[in-house]
């Protein structure tokens, strides 16, 4: 259990940092944004696409009319405990920050769970060289689900990606515990509890 506390992996990807501009006039031609696009969240549509053999999300805004382009990365994690065979990971950032509703635990299991490890299968050291294997198996918020086995603080705050501020226009340091902003955004941290195969 020991061999794992503490460490920080990279697993997964996600949208996070903004896509250069060259690459994001490029997108903007594949079709520049539209509500036909599927919904993130109210007022906000996105599309994934590869471009280059990278993944794109693009990001449309009814309120601004504005697409923004971000750029797919590896996702950090920190290992925060193990249980047997079962391993939990929390993400360093902040990557989403989506309504604080009953819809937000099924969302992290269904579209950010295929989004994030469409081709994961193994931890990896900060530096990109394997770790060990895994299986995801569910996505947590943190909050008060996780507070007692992680021992966080219910103001606990994180740095939220680029992604996660401009999809709503909200600080880049945001509470990271699942409790809503006053607009009913909270900023999603998720905790990963995946199989570990030695």
């Amino acid at each position: 259990m020991g061999a794992y506390l503490q460490r920080q992996f990279l697993f997964g990807s996600y949208p996070q940092e903004p896509a250069e501009r060259a690459v994001a006039d490029a997108l903007r031609s594949i079709g520049g944004g539209s509500p036909a696009w599927e919904k993130l969240r109210e007022g906000h549509h996105f599309r994934d696409v590869r471009y280059s053999g990278q993944r794109f999300r693009g990001v449309y805004s009814a309120a601004s009319g504005r697409t923004r382009w971000y750029a797919f990365s590896p996702i950090r994690w920190q290992a925060a405990g193990r249980e047997g065979n079962r391993l939990f990971l929390r993400t360093v950032p902040v990557l989403e920050a989506m309504p604080a509703d009953d819809r937000l635990l099924y969302w992290l299991n269904s579209a950010f769970m295929r989004t994030a490890f469409q081709d994961a299968d193994a931890l990896l050291d900060p530096d990109g060289s394997p770790a060990v294997r895994c299986i995801p198996e569910r996505v947590m918020i943190e909050g008060r689900m996780t507070r007692q086995f992680f021992g966080l603080s219910s103001a606990q705050t994180a740095i939220c990606t680029p992604y996660a501020a401009a999809g709503c226009d909200i600080p880049l340091c945001l509470r990271a515990d699942g409790v809503p902003q006053p607009d009913g955004i909270a900023g999603v941290r998720p905790v990963l509890e995946c199989i570990v195969i030695e």
